[in-house]
């Protein structure tokens, strides 16, 4: 038996190219070494939700 929790699920988060981000249930963390998109990532969910304006262009990985 399943039980229904109020709210949505974020399951995943992608960009055009190779950069996508998978989520689990339940509460995730992000962690990683410096200059590696962490903030980006939180910045785009908050843009996603309607909370900031257009997002800055995408950090290019090495």
């Amino acid at each position: 038996m399943t039980i229904a929790t109020p709210g949505f699920r974020l399951r995943f988060l992608g960009f055009f190219g190779p950069a996508t981000v998978a989520f689990g249930a339940g509460l995730n963390g992000i962690y990683g070494a410096s200059n590696t998109g962490k903030s980006f990532i939180v910045e785009a969910i908050d843009f996603m939700l309607g909370g900031k304006p257009p997002l800055r262009p995408r950090p290019v990985g090495p």
